[in-house]
C-alpha cells in the first residue's frame, strides 16, 4: 500500500505572534509619506486635466481648418519720392537720414512710394507744412494714409510735415 504523501502549507500557525520592529523606521516613513503625496498630486492633476478645465473651458466650436492665417504686417523699409529723386531708408518708424536740400518743396499730388520687404504701398500728398521745431524723423503709417515728419539740415532746423492718403 503506498503511503500518503505529507501536504505542505504555505503558511504556519504560531501560538504567539511576535513583532519585530524595521531598522529604519524612519526612513521607510519618510519614503510612504513622499510616495502618499506623489500619488495624490498625480490624481489632482489628471482629474483637473481631464475633468475640470473641458467641463468648464470647452474648446472652440467650428472647422479648425477654416481658422484662416493671419496676414503679414507691413512692415516700411525704403520711403521713395520718385518726382524728387529721394530714397529714405526706415527702421523702427525712424526715417535714418535727413533732408539733403536747403529749399525742399514738395507739392500736392505728388506720389510717394513706400516699399517693405515684399510689397509697397502707394501715396499722393494732401498737405504739406513746415514748422520752426526740431524733432526727430519720423513715419506714421496707417491704412488711411501717411505722416511723414522730415528733419533739414538748414540752421535753425526745421521740420517738414508731409500729409498723404493712400491711392487704391
Amino acid at each position: 500500500m503506498p503511503r500518503k504523501k505529507e501536504k505542505k502549507t504555505f503558511f504556519k500557525i504560531k501560538e504567539k505572534l511576535v513583532f519585530i520592529p524595521p531598522e529604519k523606521l524612519f526612513g521607510r516613513k519618510l519614503t510612504g509619506i513622499i510616495c502618499l503625496v506623489c500619488g495624490s498630486l498625480i490624481l489632482t492633476v489628471s482629474l483637473v486635466y481631464f475633468y475640470v478645465i473641458p467641463k468648464f473651458f470647452p474648446a472652440a466650436k467650428g472647422n479648425p481648418a477654416a481658422i484662416k492665417e493671419e496676414q503679414p504686417t507691413f512692415v516700411p523699409r525704403r520711403i521713395l519720392i520718385p518726382y524728387l529723386g529721394l530714397d529714405f531708408p526706415v527702421e523702427n518708424d525712424v526715417i535714418e537720414t535727413e533732408l539733403p536740400l536747403k529749399n525742399f518743396v514738395v507739392e500736392k499730388r505728388t506720389e510717394i512710394l513706400v516699399l517693405s520687404q515684399d510689397s509697397y504701398k502707394d501715396f499722393q500728398v494732401t498737405q504739406v507744412t513746415i514748422q520752426d521745431s526740431s524733432s526727430s524723423s519720423t513715419l506714421r503709417l496707417n491704412d488711411q494714409g501717411l505722416k511723414l515728419f522730415l528733419q533739414t539740415k538748414i540752421e535753425p532746423p526745421k521740420t517738414l510735415i508731409i500729409e498723404a492718403e493712400n491711392v487704391e
